[in-house]
């Protein structure tokens, strides 16, 4: 299946575009956010964004150990500890 060139210079240009929204919105959040929370507050909101972006990094493998231990049981037939 071949795709046509009108559709190839729309699906560019879509992409292109929200390509340029992405770098707007970034450039706006880089000298905007900071005025708007001061220097401490920024540092913050970094440090938060940090803290997000390695959230998944920390429960990493936990799920799919269990996932792959208890996968085949049913629910009611897992034992679950009480206390």
């Amino acid at each position: 299946m071949m795709i046509g060139a009108s559709n190839l210079i729309k699906n560019s240009f879509y992409a292109v575009f929200v390509q340029g929204v992405t770098l707007g919105v970034g450039i706006l959040k880089s000298f905007i956010l900071p005025i708007l929370l001061g220097v401490i507050g920024f540092g913050y909101w970094q440090i938060y964004l940090l803290y997000v972006g390695f959230v998944g990094l920390f429960a990493l493998g936990f799920n799919d150990v269990v996932y792959l231990k208890y996968g085949r049981y049913g629910l009611h037939s897992i034992a679950l500890k009480e206390g």
